[in-house]
């Protein structure tokens, strides 16, 4: 099981709004301030960048950074990487393995033994006064895409949005996890009826996501602030959060990317400028990375960045 983490700052926000109602009616007080909170927004667009500091290391180091990202103000999300249920390989096997771990399915059991682990591994996230840390958890993205083995290539629509609610169902029913806030995030889509693909249901999403890949040209920069825009229109439909939960381009070769082409899209109009927070993928090596390092030449470009007045970022380590 692989569970990959991003922390960035909360603010909270000054314009008065009737709090969202939260998928989980047995919500943690602290799940439901922090759905109200981004609910109300603060006028600025939260940066997060996944795994930060902890990429490559096991399950205890995880924890650590979750619970100190918390203390420090931060929101905590995670995406499940897990394996493929059936033949053991990793999540971008992508054999088919739905079918057979829905309810009746020959593989049903042991696949709720993984869920049982995800569950503890979220039970056991808490303050230093005992409350359980609230986590905006992201279940098998991207399912519109053909990597995973929950993409459209291994698994029906139906068959996609009984696995979804299937999770949900035992992790609030059986499990009893409350501090989880649940998010929906297709690639890539341009369409409301891409974007719905799938759809489980208002009942199972609280928070409308969107992975990006495409600003990797200057010309691509107008369609990504339309693909933002559609989607903060459809979360304002469904009365949910938008966020751009994943974007970026490896090894970031455009050395004004941050200003010109990320920064432009979440300007694209007044809906873009709605998003609550902005998320750019994991940084592995010099070779494999999605934000810069010193020296990096997109780096004074990504301080201009950090600056403007729509972002805001969190605290850093001592």
């Amino acid at each position: 099981m692989r569970i990959a983490i991003m922390v960035w700052l909360v603010l909270l926000g000054t314009v008065p709004a009737a709090p969202p109602v939260p998928v989980d009616s047995k919500a943690t007080a602290e799940t439901r301030q922090l759905l109200d909170a981004l609910h109300r927004g603060s006028g600025h667009i939260l940066f997060g960048h996944q795994d930060t500091s902890a990429y490559g290391v096991g399950f205890s180091d995880m924890k650590r950074w979750i619970i100190e990202a918390d203390a420090r103000g931060g929101i905590n999300t995670l995406s499940l990487h897990l394996d493929n249920p059936i033949s053991g390989g990793s999540a971008h096997d992508n054999r088919p393995a739905v079918e057979h771990i829905l309810p009746d399915g020959l593989a049903h059991e042991v696949f709720l033994q993984t869920l049982d682990d995800v569950a503890t591994f979220l039970q056991a996230l808490k303050r230093k006064d005992g409350k359980l840390i609230p986590i905006v958890l992201r279940p098998f993205h991207e399912h519109n895409q053909t990597w995973p083995w929950w993409g459209q290539r291994s698994c029906t629509e139906s068959n996609f949005i009984a696995l979804w609610r299937m999770t949900v169902r035992h992790l609030l029913d059986t499990r009893g996890v409350h501090n989880v806030l649940y998010a929906y995030s297709p690639q890539d889509v341009s369409s409301e009826q891409e974007y719905l693909r799938g759809y489980p249901g208002d009942e199972f999403v609280d928070v409308f996501g969107l992975d990006y890949y495409r600003a990797w040209h200057w010309r691509q920069v107008p369609q990504m602030g339309k693909s933002l825009s559609l989607l903060n229109r459809l979360a304002a439909k469904h009365g949910k959060i938008a966020a751009l939960t994943e974007t970026g381009v490896d090894k970031v070769p455009n050395a004004d990317w941050w200003t010109e082409y990320l920064l432009k899209a979440l300007k694209h109009d007044e809906w873009t400028r709605r998003t609550r927070w902005v998320l750019v993928w994991r940084n592995k090596s010099r070779g494999h990375h999605f934000g810069p390092f010193p020296g990096h030449p997109s780096a004074k470009d990504f301080v201009n960045f950090s600056r403007n007045p729509l972002m805001r970022f969190g605290e850093t380590r001592d």
